[in-house]
């Protein structure tokens, strides 16, 4: 697991599994961002054609300047860059899918 805490105040956990699960899953993650951290946190994201769920804890975040507050979002794939802001008291966890898997695995199942 790589556990990192930047300059801004960011506390990144990542945990990249192996063996069967690694076929499905890129990486499991968390961030935090302290009550204490006024100016909160901005970050990009790659694009790496692989999509992901995110379970958003604490205070709404910015994707590309639009709130979520949700507390289960699902990022698409996507192959481009993108604008996160994570203000004080942000807590996010999330699952990042190998390309090609969520659509795999969630989106074609047969109807019951």
């Amino acid at each position: 697991m790589t556990n990192t805490r930047d300059r801004s105040g960011l506390d990144f956990q990542l945990w990249q599994p192996d063996g069967e699960l690694a076929i499905y899953v890129q990486g499991i993650w968390s961030a935090v961002v302290p009550d204490d951290c006024a100016a909160g946190v901005q970050r990009w994201l790659r694009g790496d054609a692989c999509s992901g769920v995110v379970f958003n804890l604490g205070q709404a975040f910015q994707l590309d300047g639009a709130s979520h507050s949700a507390p289960v979002i699902r990022l698409p794939t996507s192959q481009q860059a993108h604008n996160m802001f994570l203000p004080p008291g942000a807590q996010l966890a999330g699952i990042r899918f190998q390309p090609g898997v969520y659509a795999t695995v969630f989106e074609n199942q047969p109807e019951q």
